[in-house]
């Protein structure tokens, strides 16, 4: 029964994630951008590989450590918890277990296998501008895989603590996490590897301890909806399902246009006019031949004219926007 529930959860999350990417990315977007920037990929990566390409020497190594530092707030865990239950599960001796089980697998066996797939692609990078042998590279990035779940799983249980625990506790998760990529990455050393093998029998320990547990169910229900509702509500709104209107609490409060979540129909509607993408197209490529060709001095004045054109569009479309009907559905 438990197999079921979840794999109906995970085919409906499946489908949100498929209907959110094919509203944002047409078959324009598609051939415009994604193909030419795989293919770009590969052609590189092969070049790499050939020893063939020297831009890759001038890749500095800040920018990097930076990318794996941002990239390690994105895999998000939750439990694959519904309100519904709290009715259902609570009386079910073993029910409320077996469900975090399968969520612990699910989620860590994801992540890890993401974030293992991107080291591989970086491998070639990683090999030469970190100046190591690969068999360390390999080592690195293989710790830093494994260890990615617990970091996910450890700032999910951070999320349901009072304020100033939650905060606290993030800053220092962050900070450990952010050491040791840094350490790893530019001194690596056998004492290093054996504090991230601590780390993972610790993570083991604690992620063993709380599938165990069933307490805390109310906890575990919020955290999981407020993890899956952020994308559901997206969909809902690109769908052309607006939120119902509502009073305002602070009515001569008016927030800027793409502040909130509601509030970015107008930047999708412009990407989704054709004519729209079309001229971005052809002012980003007029933008990079005046970067190549012109001396530096010409290239700041480039940069501010192509500014001041997406300061115009966006205030022209703004205008426009606001003369809608459904308009005033989202501004209230």
């Amino acid at each position: 029964m438990i197999e079921t529930f979840l794999k109906q959860r995970i085919r409906r999350r499946h489908a949100e994630q498929r209907r959110f990417f094919r509203e944002i990315f047409d078959w324009t977007i598609l051939l415009y951008l994604v193909v030419p920037v795989v293919l770009f990929i590969i052609y590189e990566t092969i070049q790499i590989l050939n020893g063939q390409a020297d831009w890759v020497q001038t890749v500095p190594v800040a920018w990097i450590l930076l990318g794996w530092m941002l990239y390690g707030f994105l895999p998000a865990f939750y439990a694959w918890f519904e309100p519904a239950d709290r009715l259902f599960f609570k009386p079910v001796p073993g029910v409320i277990v077996r469900m975090k089980r399968y969520s612990v697998r699910y989620h860590f066996v994801r992540i890890f296998l993401l974030t293992a797939g991107l080291h591989l692609l970086c491998f070639p990078l990683h090999s030469i501008r970190f100046d190591q042998s690969g068999i360390t590279v390999l080592l690195t990035s293989l710790a830093l895989s494994l260890l990615q779940p617990f970091f996910s799983f450890w700032t999910y249980r951070l999320s349901g603590q009072r304020f100033l625990r939650k905060w606290s506790g993030h800053l220092v998760l962050a900070t450990g996490r952010i050491t040791l990529l840094l350490l790893l990455w530019l001194q690596p050393h056998p004492v290093l590897f054996v504090v991230a093998l601590c780390i993972l029998l610790f993570g083991s320990l604690h992620v063993r301890h709380w599938s165990r547990r069933e307490d805390g169910l109310t906890e575990d229900i919020l955290l999981s909806m407020k993890r899956q509702s952020s994308l559901s509500a997206t969909v809902l709104e690109l769908n052309g399902s607006l939120p119902k209107s509502s009073h305002r609490k602070r009515p001569l409060l008016h927030l800027r246009l793409f502040k909130q979540t509601h509030h970015q129909l107008p930047l999708l509607t412009y990407l989704r006019d054709p004519s729209k993408r079309r001229f971005l197209l052809q002012l980003f490529a007029a933008m990079n031949y005046g970067l190549l060709v012109l001396p530096w001095i010409g290239r700041g004045l480039v940069i501010a004219f192509v500014l001041f054109v997406l300061f115009q569009e966006r205030k022209q479309h703004h205008t426009w926007f606001r003369r809608q009907s459904f308009y005033q559905h989202i501004s209230n």
